[in-house]
């Protein structure tokens, strides 16, 4: 049944995957300074048993998490629906690394623009094909941020919020709390995948937000 509903979704995928001209109707109001924005990413760890192979123990082992974990690519679009789930890759594995050997690159075209945090090294990736990444700038030797960074900075947190809120949402589903039995290594991926995508049939927080604000007003 698992890999049935996977195989769902997977054939749906096209359609969960919209364009950056698709999501500028109704484009909320956090996303609105990025144009031609078509996926916000981040990554995702999940806690898994140590494994007794010592290879994959230093495999899985993060040093993020100080724990034995796989990590996941996750994309929402600028509505907050989760439009990219990568399969589950070790632990160790780089956000970059993650990133290239997902498929995502080859979904984008030219003109398009991602979200990311500091960590996801891709400018260079993403320039060869012709994607703009917004990402907070970053120090470097300097002391402090300038005007104009800190506005941007604070613009990409308020956007970048709703994919860590998707993936709080994702590690909710029973099969995905706590540590994860090695025993599930065969179906990981197929489980994160299905339930990134079960997100998607209920109602986003970006509009769950906007729907509380306006019952608060009228109460007022």
């Amino acid at each position: 049944m698992t890999r049935h509903i996977y195989l769902t979704f997977k054939s749906m995928e096209s359609h969960f995957f919209p364009t950056a001209a698709q999501q500028e109707k109704n484009k909320p109001k956090p996303f609105k300074p990025f144009q031609n924005l078509r996926i916000i990413l981040d990554g995702a760890h999940f806690f898994t048993e140590t494994p007794t192979n010592f290879e994959q123990q230093g495999n899985t082992y993060s040093l993020y998490k100080h724990h034995n974990t796989f990590v996941v690519v996750v994309g929402i679009s600028c509505q907050g629906a989760v439009t990219f789930v990568s399969p589950a890759f070790e632990g160790n594995m780089s956000d970059k690394r993650a990133v290239l050997e997902s498929g995502l690159l080859e979904r984008l075209d030219e003109g398009d623009a991602v979200m990311t945090d500091r960590g996801f090294d891709i400018a260079g990736e993403l320039l060869d094909i012709g994607v703009r990444l917004y990402k907070p700038p970053s120090l470097g030797d300097r002391n402090k941020l300038t005007g104009e960074e800190e506005i941007l900075t604070k613009a990409i947190a308020a956007a970048r919020i709703y994919v860590e809120h998707i993936i709080a949402d994702i590690k909710d589903n029973r099969l995905l709390q706590g540590v994860i039995p090695l025993k599930l290594l065969p179906v990981i991926s197929d489980l994160i995948y299905i339930a990134g995508y079960l997100c998607n049939f209920k109602l986003s927080r970006i509009h769950a937000y906007k729907k509380t604000k306006k019952n608060k007003f009228k109460k007022k």
